[in-house]
Parts: structure tokens; sequence; C-alpha cells
């Protein structure tokens, strides 16, 4: 038809065709698939003796590394953690446009060029909180005004009150979208995942596998501490309770607590 598109081409071709001329910036703002130019490559440091070369085709990314190298299906779909350090996660997870793709090439970003990210910076923030951790009372010391939590047998974590959960090793959880949505945003919050009692190697299958799987559904992120926030042990429990939903949720609560006499 006049006007329209050539016969045999493509999305991708025309896609290809409003790209800016290579080494420009676009015309009326910053380029969605920065911060590589068409044609611009970068040098990372990975784990081999050579560095990996990331380099960016139109709207394609490619690395050097065997991580990427190695994936099935076309480049459009692949990632790995130079990538990610590159561009940053969120940014390659809507490039890719496949959680499965994503997170089967691991979690965390990596190379010396890799600029700091939300997700990096929520996992470094989760680490370096304080963690409470449960100790045997040996019936000795007086524990008068003390707070005492039952420890749940599960997967202890930290929300970085972001967009992560993380072990305390500093290992993202694969948590679903709609599980983390339920959680609330600008505090961190340490708790357990579990899936009730004698449930311990199931919820460690369920928690740790990277493909968020529907047995998600029966997990509880239940909270001991906000070791983010200000004050003593009441003040920080007080502060989670603040943030937590009004609306009671089932995959998410506090920790009861009793006060010894």
């Amino acid at each position: 038809a006049p006007g329209g598109p050539a016969r045999g081409s493509s999305d991708a071709s025309a896609s290809r065709a409003a790209l800016p001329p290579r080494g420009e910036d676009p015309p009326g703002g910053e380029d969605p698939l920065g911060p590589l130019r068409d044609g611009e490559q970068r040098e990372v440091q990975g784990s081999a003796a050579q560095p990996y070369v990331l380099k960016r085709t139109g709207g394609l990314y490619s690395c050097s590394c065997p991580a990427w190298r190695n994936q099935g299906g076309g480049p459009e779909g692949r990632t790995c953690k130079h990538l990610k350090g590159l561009r940053g996660e969120a940014a390659e997870l809507e490039r890719v446009g496949s959680r499965k793709a994503f997170y089967n090439t691991g979690a965390r970003v990596a190379g010396k060029e890799a600029a700091p990210t939300s997700a990096a910076a929520g996992a470094e923030a989760a680490r370096k909180a304080t963690v409470a951790l449960a100790s045997q009372w040996d019936e000795k010391k007086d524990v008068a005004g003390w707070v005492m939590m039952e420890k749940l047998d599960g997967e202890r974590c930290l929300w970085d009150g972001e967009d992560g959960m993380w072990t305390r090793s500093g290992k993202r959880v694969v948590a679903p979208c709609s599980f983390l949505a339920g959680l609330p945003r600008g505090i961190t919050l340490d708790g357990e995942l579990w899936m009730g009692r004698g449930n311990f190697q199931t919820t460690m299958t369920v928690v740790r596998r990277q493909d968020a799987p529907k047995e998600w559904e029966r997990v509880t992120f239940t909270v001991y501490d906000a070791p983010g926030a200000p004050g003593g042990i009441a003040d920080r429990l007080a502060a989670a309770r603040a943030a937590l939903p009004a609306t009671p949720d089932a995959s998410l609560g506090l920790d009861a607590q009793t006060a010894a006499a």
C-alpha cells in the first residue's frame, strides 16, 4: 500500500530504522536503551583473565561472557550479570521482557564498570542492617523487661523496603511480584519466610527456587524487627506495626511478642 512498509519488512527493522544515527543521542531526550550508544562497547573485568566486552548494536546488547554466549534463544532475549550491572536490573528486565530468562542468569550484578542500581543498593542496606539472632537462655540471666518471640523454622530474610528480599548472606530471594506488592515501602523489615510448623524443608524448596513457583501462595513473611528504625526494640516493633497494612494479609504478619515478667 502506498506509504506503508515495504513487503518483507519486520517490526524489528522498523525499530532499528527509528534509532538515532550511530554515536548520536536520540532527538528529544535520553536514550531508553542507554548507557551505551549504538555501536559503542565497554570492557568489564569478570572471572576470566581477559575482560569481557559489552556491546550495543541497534537495540540489541551482547556480552562476550560464557553465560551470555551459552544461552538459548535469540540475542534479544539474553542477558547476564555484567549487562545487569551496566544498565541496572530493572532496565534489563524491561528490555529482555522475560522473567525466566532474566533470573536464569543470576540475580547479582558484576563488573568494575557496573553502575549502582536500586536493587544492589537495597541488598547492601539489608546486609548492613543489624539482625538480632536467637540464643539459648541459660535460665540464670535476668530477662525481666525483655521481649520474647518465637523463632520460626523457615528462611530468615530481610525486606529492603524498596524492591527486594535478601537472605542474611546477601542472596536475593526470588519472590512473586504479587507477594512483594504487599510489603511496605520505605522500611527495612527483618523476618522469616515460612509455611507453618513441620514444613521447614518444603519452605526451603519453595523460597530458594529461581522461578517463584505457585507454592508461594502458602508462604508467610512473619516480621521480627525493623532494624533500620530508630530507638529500642519496642520503638522498632511499633514502627513495623505502623508500616504493616491495616487490612490483614494472610502472607504478612508481625510475630507475637511477650514481655518477660
